[in-house]
This record gives structure tokens, sequence and C-alpha cells, in this order.
């Protein structure tokens, strides 16, 4: 039985990439659209390489997860450093590229490795929908951030 286990979304959205970035590095504001309560324990005010989220899971616990690296507005890599002992290993990738003429696309890749066979693939199992529905939750919150500012009056 396999002890590694990987997840990946593929979504675009009508927003900038610089835009979609910006509400990525926005980690408190992941709570309004993750299903979890997210809260910055340390590192410095971008929410650059070195910030700690600390994730509210679920049902109880919680896990400490570190930005390790920051490309704005392209590319952002984080892993767990504490809260999950059975998972040896963590890597999650965002990657955010430029989609038609005025929007993003959005590649995030989650690997997971455990001592214990099977349990990789249980997290991911538990993981997919729930990204997959925060994701669908940060689209439609970008468009109607868009569509509140089209409609305001030019001053």
């Amino acid at each position: 039985m396999k002890t590694q286990a990987r997840v990946t979304f593929v979504e675009s959205f009508a927003v900038s990439p610089e835009r979609l970035f910006d509400a990525l590095l926005d980690h408190e504001g992941m709570s309004e659209w993750m299903g979890a309560r997210v809260k910055v324990v340390s590192g410095p005010d971008d929410g650059g390489v070195g910030t700690v989220r600390r994730i509210a899971m679920p049902g109880g616990g919680a896990l400490d997860e570190e930005v390790t690296y920051v490309l704005y507005p392209r590319r952002m890599v984080y892993r767990i450093v504490r809260g999950l002992p059975i998972v040896r290993f963590h890597r999650g990738e965002i990657l955010v590229e430029p989609w038609g003429q005025t929007g993003a696309q959005l590649s995030w890749d989650i690997v997971l490795d455990s001592a214990i066979p099977g349990v990789a693939a249980a997290i991911v199992a538990i993981l997919r929908p729930r990204i997959r529905a925060g994701l669908a939750k940060l689209r439609g919150q970008l468009a109607a951030e868009r569509e509140a500012g089209e409609a305001r009056p030019a001053a």
C-alpha cells in the first residue's frame, strides 16, 4: 500500500493574477472561503516567506503551515510544521498564471507522505472536496467584489 498521495486543482478565475494572489496571501481571509478558521501566528506583515498560519480543523485540533517561498504574483510554497504527526512530509504549491484577456488560472498541488500506508490517501480524500468547495466560494467572492467595483460610479 502506498504511503504518498497527491491532489491537484486547476481552476480559472475572472480576476487578475495579482488580485487572486493577494486573496491567497490574505491567510486570515482564507477563513471566509476555506471552511476552517485560519489565524496568522507569526511572520511578516505581507504574508510572505516565514508566515506561519494556524488552521483550526473541523472536528478539533489544529495544524500550522509555514510559507517557505513566494514569487509575487506567481508562486507560493508552504509546508506543515506542526499538528499532524502522522504526516512525515507535506508540500503545497500554488501557481497563478494569466488566463485569457483579464483572468487568472490557479494550479494548487499538494503532496503528502505518511509512514502509515493509506493515511496520506485518506487525508487527500478529506481535503479534495473541502478545497474544491473553498475555491468555488473564493471564485464567487472575487466575482462579487469585481461586480461591486464595476457598479460604482466613476468619481
